[in-house]
């Protein structure tokens, strides 16, 4: 535990942290919502996150959805990347997911109330059939660890 939390320290700067005399830091074995689970059991309020995080809170169910079914399609033979805005009226973001950008978010690619939304995916025909890529995506089943 604190071999990681001495890489922390040497290598990374967390926004809003001062750059000397860092208050603790403390290794999260969970979050949900505006709750922190420290790896020794202590539980924290986040009360000074990012706005990602004080807008949906920690491990939001549609966020986790929307990454797991990202990995799987980035994955998917021949795909290159997805473009996604929700058809939920309430959520108005968006991604771009592929294996060399990872997850990307947008934001408010559409109006609040707004029922439209849909997916493009952008297919290498060079890498894959596009059946095998339309069965991977139907029929396999694949495991992601979100680190819940």
């Amino acid at each position: 535990m604190n071999r990681l939390l001495d890489f922390d320290s040497e290598h990374l700067w967390h926004p809003y942290a001062a750059l000397k005399n860092t208050p603790a830091r403390f290794l999260t074995k969970t979050a949900h919502g505006t709750t922190i689970e420290t790896a020794d059991g202590l539980k924290l309020i986040d009360a000074v996150s990012s706005w990602w995080c004080m807008a949906h809170g920690h491990n939001a169910p549609e966020i986790v959805e929307a990454i797991v079914l990202a990995t799987k399609v980035a994955n998917a033979p021949g795909m290159v990347a997805e473009f996604c805005v929700s058809d939920d009226p309430n959520y108005v973001t968006g991604y771009v997911a592929s294996k060399e950008l990872g997850y990307v978010r947008i934001m408010k690619m559409k109006e609040m109330g707004d029922e439209n939304g849909g997916r493009i995916f952008l297919f290498d025909s060079r890498k894959a059939k596009a059946e095998e890529c339309i069965g991977y995506l139907q029929r396999k089943k694949v495991l992601v660890d979100v680190g819940v």
